[in-house]
């Protein structure tokens, strides 16, 4: 499955017969093979199986616990290419629930917090499953 963009959780949306299928861990531009876990009438959900062709953005996450932990969904995404899918899905969700184009300031990030992140020292955001 070709994964065309990233949805505003970073999940990859792919397209199987026309119908979305988001897949948890794939990125943009990135060729797959996935496993349907659930098919409703208007999208799908798979597995991420295997990276055929990865993304270009693709980096090895950082922290140890990445892919059990769920605090942060895009450490497979380099830094600035996370900045950008952020400001993209801002503008798209600030269309489509407001009717209105958002022209973006620059985005303001920490140098030194981007450095402590890169390094694995700090954690910006937190998922906890209850």
């Amino acid at each position: 499955m070709q994964i065309e963009r990233m949805d505003h959780h970073g999940a990859g949306i792919g397209y199987l017969n026309k119908k979305p299928v988001f897949v948890e861990g794939a990125l943009a531009d990135e060729k797959v093979l996935v496993q349907l876990t659930s098919s409703k009438a208007k999208f799908a959900k798979a597995n991420l199986i295997k990276i055929l062709k990865p993304a270009e953005q693709r980096v090895e996450p950082f922290c140890p616990h990445y892919n059990e932990c769920g605090g942060c969904n895009q450490q497979h995404l380099e830094r600035e290419a996370q900045i950008a899918n952020k400001e993209h899905v801002l503008s798209q969700l600030m269309t489509k629930f407001a009717g209105q184009t958002l022209d973006l300031s620059p985005s303001i990030t920490g140098e030194g917090l981007a450095i402590a992140a890169e390094q694995g020292s700090v954690s910006t955001s937190i998922s906890s499953a209850v």
